[in-house]
């Protein structure tokens, strides 16, 4: 034990030193995942808004999320946590811009930035959120935030666990240090058989950790609301008789070879338009500069929608992803022509839609590989794959109703992961009055 304290203490130093020194380097690098006001907020420099607040908090359920993906994973989990625990806040925290500006859209008050992992950052904000529990998806692992709530006698449970390829070995390296963090959190609820593996052998007892599934699967399975609905049947009366190729959650390098297919489809099939929704809108101008130098128009979602001579449209919000896949002809997700690992294609597939991707999908490398075999994905190694996967596609009603029928079978086995993860959290807290 007093091994472990003496790593904690070399862990705090070397966080530090990180914060302010690479920390300067790394924001400027990351700007786009990380903004300056966040960091403060995680500093605990809050506003007066927030502080106010903080004040009513009188006993919550702290609920861990790293960005955008998993924070729409935690929808149905939080929604039953409100009906079951309705004398409990929900906490929700993140750590990235864009991940706190959609759990802000979905809850408004219960969302703030999750502490820095210093001490007395961390004391302060424990202190002002009471937490009874703190939930974590996926792998976020802070030894702070986790030492301390073990020093409360607070529960910490990890949910739809995970360990990629890459973070592996990197575990493993640490593994001394790991394991004593490891040891205070309560349960793991791993997304797979693999997973639960591998969390084992990093030293936490079989018995702690058990194999669940991916509830961005069950995630995925949520109607349209009305406002939603009302708003997916104005597009659709604006893009009548219309073909729209989705390109979602693009990345750079992405946009110049969507918009080479698009050409060459839209020569054979002239009501095909193309809908651009790059991953992180303030990229919005590098994707207009992209389309401007093939000499094509385009218009801004945030100019409203309205036909003219431009069949191409532009993304410049968030929040709307889920209503453009239902409306689609076929949508790719991107961030995998390029190698920033892709991102999730569970929400095509809830609607029934051909889905692309690329080849470079190692982020969601299980559930791809689930739609592989079940022959419910395309995937796309070079351009002349996807023009000819795409043509094939546009010219067969029976390929593409076969294909998104599939997806959409894929996603219906997974249902009630959600309810398990309700019933222990409800156990767990039930002491903690």
């Amino acid at each position: 034990m007093r091994r472990y304290f003496l790593l904690r203490f070399i862990y705090q130093l070397a966080y530090l030193s990180f914060l302010l020194v690479g920390g300067p380097l790394y924001l400027f690098k990351k700007r786009r995942k990380v903004s300056f006001k966040g960091l403060l907020k995680r500093a605990g420099f809050f506003s007066e808004e927030e502080k106010e607040r903080l004040r009513r908090i009188k006993k919550s359920i702290w609920i861990q999320a790293v960005s955008v993906g998993e924070i729409l994973s935690l929808k149905p989990l939080v929604d039953k946590l409100e009906r079951n625990l309705p004398h409990f806040n929900i906490v929700i925290t993140t750590t990235t811009p864009t991940g706190y500006k959609v759990a802000r859209s979905l809850w408004k008050e219960k969302v703030f930035y999750f502490p820095l992992d210093i001490v007395f950052v961390v004391r302060k904000f424990i202190e002002s959120i009471k937490p009874r529990i703190l939930v974590i998806f996926e792998t976020e692992i802070w030894p702070e935030v986790i030492s301390q709530m073990k020093e409360k006698s607070l529960p910490v449970i990890l949910i739809n666990g995970r360990i990629s390829d890459t973070s592996f070995p990197h575990y493993q390296k640490i593994k001394d240090f790991l394991e004593h963090v490891l040891e205070c959190i309560d349960m793991f609820f791993m997304q797979s058989e693999k997973y639960r593996e591998r969390i084992v052998s990093l030293g936490v007892p079989s018995q702690k950790v058990f194999s669940m599934g991916n509830i961005k699967y069950e995630a995925s399975q949520v109607p349209l609301n009305k406002q939603e609905e009302e708003f997916q049947e104005e597009l659709r009366m604006i893009f009548s008789g219309k073909k729209i190729f989705l390109a979602a959650s693009t990345h750079s390098g992405e946009e110049e070879i969507i918009l080479s297919i698009y050409l060459k489809i839209k020569s054979y099939y002239k009501d095909t338009i193309l809908i651009i929704a790059p991953r992180h809108p303030e990229r919005c101008d590098e994707v207009i500069r992209c389309i401007k130098s093939k000499g094509l128009g385009f218009q801004l979602f945030s100019s409203g929608w309205s036909f003219s001579e431009r069949d191409i449209f532009i993304m410049d919000k968030i929040g709307f992803l889920r209503i453009l896949y239902s409306l689609s002809f076929v949508s790719f997700v991107g961030g995998s022509l390029v190698p920033e690992g892709g991102h999730n294609i569970l929400e095509p597939a809830y609607f029934s839609k051909p889905i692309f991707t690329g080849q470079y999908f190692f982020n969601f490398k299980e559930i791809v590989h689930n739609f592989i075999e079940h022959r419910a994905i395309v995937v796309v190694k070079d351009n002349e794959s996807f023009f000819r996967w795409m043509y094939k596609i546009f010219s067969s009603e029976e390929e593409r109703s076969i294909l998104g029928k599939r997806a959409r079978e894929v996603l219906s086995h997974y249902t009630g992961i959600s309810d398990s993860y309700v019933r222990y959290i409800v156990r767990a807290v039930s002491g903690k009055e």
